[in-house]
C-alpha cells in the first residue's frame, strides 16, 4: 500500500550555522514506519528530485560516505502530540535544490520512505 503525504519544507537559522532545512514527519508516517524520537536515520540521494530516508542498522565502514547519518527530532508543545522532524543535510538540499517554503512529499511503499520534490 503506497501512501503519499504533501508537506512543506521549513527552515531555521542557528547562531553562526547556515540555515538548515527540515521536514516534519506525519504521526500516520511515524506509525507506519515504527520510527521513534532519537532513532538514527539516514539519507541518500536518488535521483535529482528524491531523497531516501531510512532508519540505521549497522555502523557504516569509513569508505561509506555518501549517505548522511542523524537522529530524528522532537518538538513537544503543551496540549499537543509530539512532532518528529527531521533535518536535510545542506548538501543534498542543494543537490536537488530544495528550498525553504517548498512543497514536497513524503512516499512510503512498506519499505522505503522517499521525500519527493513536486517540482
Amino acid at each position: 500500500m503506497k501512501t503519499s503525504l504533501p508537506l512543506k519544507v521549513q527552515s531555521i537559522k542557528s547562531k553562526g550555522q547556515k540555515q538548515r532545512p527540515y521536514v516534519y514527519l506525519s504521526a500516520e508516517l511515524v506509525e507506519k514506519t515504527g520510527l521513534k524520537q532519537k532513532d538514527l536515520v539516514e539519507w541518500e540521494l536518488i535521483g535529482r528530485r528524491k531523497l531516501r530516508l531510512d532508519r540505521v542498522l549497522r555502523k557504516k565502514k569509513r569508505s561509506d560516505h555518501q549517505a548522511y547519518p542523524l537522529k530524528l527530532q522532537a518538538i513537544k508543545s503543551k496540549g499537543q502530540k509530539t512532532r518528529l522532524y527531521v533535518y536535510v543535510p545542506v548538501p543534498l538540499a542543494a543537490a536537488i535544490r530544495l528550498r525553504h517554503g517548498e512543497p514536497v512529499r513524503w512516499e512510503y511503499d512498506g519499505s522505503a520512505l522517499l521525500m519527493i520534490r513536486n517540482a
